[in-house]
């Protein structure tokens, strides 16, 4: 099976789909209206964090 997977570029092919949804994500968040709460600004800018380290982690 992950011979089948390597030859098919399916691992390759997951992690472009994941980064397209992540950065969709990431979109969504940044259009949110503006706020002057620093909780919410801090919060915001978490959830744009996190879509980025879900698709750069190494486990």
């Amino acid at each position: 099976a992950l011979d089948y997977l390597g030859k098919s570029q399916g691992i390759q092919r997951t992690r472009e789909l994941a980064a397209k949804h992540a950065n969709l994500a990431a979109a969504a968040v940044e259009s949110f209206p503006a706020t002057d709460d620093e909780n919410m600004r801090l919060s915001r800018r978490a959830l744009v964090d996190l879509t980025q380290r879900v698709i750069t982690r190494t486990k």
